[in-house]
């Protein structure tokens, strides 16, 4: 493998991610630096991409092997150190602080219902709520993907 910067080879993962690239993908996750946190400005992460385009091996090697699921039960375990209430449900006053959408939002409105199994098993939470308010199981029920919801 040619050495490339880290920064460039966590974007070309990503890219490789969104475009369902598994093959290429791969290849970027043989790198020691790479860095499978990496968002975009769109705050798209590969793990995300995965997810959204049901690839279950690519997400299970960046979840497992690289423990790209982290990134979000940290953001969410700061989150909580800064809740003064208890209640999951409780909307934030702020937008902004409202969560981004997660891999489990996609891979549930997607209906990838074995990625979504796979994202709880990890940690990932089906509280967490998107800019509208949202959970994992509001996107399920919106696209209609039953095998989710069950």
């Amino acid at each position: 493998m040619v050495e490339i910067d880290p920064n460039v080879a966590s974007e070309n993962l990503l890219k490789a991610c969104r475009e369902d690239d598994e093959e290429t993908a791969m290849e970027y996750l043989e790198g020691k630096d790479i860095k499978v946190d990496y968002i975009d400005q769109e705050n798209w992460t590969p793990l995300a991409w995965a997810c959204c385009n049901g690839n279950e091996k690519l997400t299970k090697i960046l979840l497992k092997e690289h423990n790209a699921g982290a990134m979000y039960m940290q953001q969410k375990e700061e989150d909580e150190e800064e809740v003064v209430s208890n209640d999951p449900f409780k909307k934030p006053q702020i937008a902004s602080e409202v969560g981004k959408y997660t891999p489990l939002h996609w891979a549930s409105y997607k209906g990838h219902h074995r990625i979504v199994w796979m994202l709880l098993k990890e940690g990932l939470s089906p509280l967490d709520i998107d800019v509208f308010g949202n959970t994992a199981v509001h996107q399920a029920a919106a696209s209609g993907t039953l095998p989710v919801l069950e």
